[in-house]
């Protein structure tokens, strides 16, 4: 009897073991590839939820690809209407979904680390700048008969674009900055 019991202890163990192994930590994942350029996909994990967006930068402006929620299904899987999260044998990867099951690709992705988060704040700064393009030619429009004014306005959007490779909140306030210094409306 004694030995049934450690048995059955011993096997619950093994699976918890294997179980949490199998997990998605929460983390920001990317992978690359190339379509007509570089291509990445970041990949949000949080709890129940993994949250994916395509980003891509092109000659220092951003596309902007297809956003999908996915919802946690069980351990090692979060089902999306456009992507599938997996995790199998240690490595996760995302999985593009088509019509037919045989036709998915897999992406392995990079696990969490410092330089996914740059590459990650860097494309939401430049996003936030590709929006303030148009606004900023229109002010710069409006300083071209005051020189001084002019050239000021274009050095503060060159010291703005040194800065984008900072992290999101404190690039943040630069802009708020920006926008407000030169009265610039979205």
């Amino acid at each position: 009897m004694p030995l049934k019991k450690l048995l059955v202890i011993l096997c619950m163990l093994v699976l918890c073991c294997n179980t949490t192994k199998a997990q998605i930590s929460d983390g920001l994942y990317n992978c690359q590839y190339v379509l007509l350029h570089v291509w990445d996909d970041f990949v949000l994990v949080k709890g129940d939820t993994a949250y994916v967006q395509g980003l891509s930068e092109i000659k220092s402006q951003i596309a902007h690809g297809p956003y999908d929620t996915l919802i946690r299904q069980n351990d090692n899987k979060y089902i999306g209407a456009k992507y599938l999260l997996v995790k199998e044998e240690g490595i996760t990867y995302l999985v593009h979904r088509k019509r037919k099951e045989k036709n998915n690709k897999y992406y392995r992705l990079n696990p969490p680390d410092e330089a996914i988060i740059q590459k990650w704040d860097r494309r939401h700064n430049m996003l936030a700048v590709n929006r303030l393009y148009n606004p900023y030619i229109e002010r710069l429009r409006s300083y071209e008969n005051e020189p001084q004014r002019h050239e000021k306005l274009i050095e503060a959007h060159q010291v703005l674009m040194r800065k984008v490779d900072t992290t999101q909140p404190a690039f943040n306030i630069e802009l708020e900055r920006f926008k407000k210094d030169y009265e610039i409306v979205q």
